[in-house]
């Protein structure tokens, strides 16, 4: 991937550093919010991603979790999640 100004980066990279960002955020908001402790394990993340998308695609967004240390925490996709609420 390019930037604005011509800098190439890793479109991995970028994506990892994204959902990184966005989970270290999370935790900071809730630390500040809530009276008790809250750890990482505390969370179940669900990565969303586009049925359209292509498996590739989805395959991708899981590699760049995967690099932001999401192995300890269960993700779910809701290409396996949609059908648990279509009852709804």
């Amino acid at each position: 991937m390019k930037d604005i100004t011509g800098k190439v980066m890793n479109a991995m990279d970028v994506f990892s550093i994204c959902i990184e960002h966005l989970k270290d955020n999370l935790l900071t908001e809730m630390k500040k919010r809530f009276i008790f402790d809250v750890s990482i394990k505390d969370i179940h993340y669900v990565l969303t991603v586009p049925g359209i998308w292509r498996n590739a695609a989805k395959m991708f967004m899981e590699k760049a979790a995967a690099q932001v240390s999401f192995k300890m925490n269960c993700i779910t996709y809701p290409a396996r999640f949609n059908s648990l609420f279509r009852g709804f």
